[in-house]
């Protein structure tokens, strides 16, 4: 699930990539929740395993967010 993103994307464009990581993050956050709504846990365990993912995912998108308020100096 690994993606290239460019390098003219990261050099010297951190709100760019702040966006760019927080997009990704969202997407792989959405995919997550959709493997959970469609019941493809094996059992209980694998299923608090799959909510830990997300809950990561979602604990990463806010750092990313927050990293974005200060870039921009909010």
């Amino acid at each position: 699930m690994t993606r290239q993103i460019p390098l003219e994307i990261i050099s010297n464009d951190h709100p760019h990539l702040t966006r760019s990581l927080r997009n990704e993050l969202t997407i792989a956050k959405a995919k997550c929740e959709a493997a959970l709504v469609a019941n493809t846990a094996q059992d209980f365990a694998d299923y608090k395993y799959r909510c830990g993912h997300v809950r990561g995912l979602a604990e990463a998108i806010a750092l990313c967010e927050e990293m974005e308020k200060d870039l921009r100096g909010d």
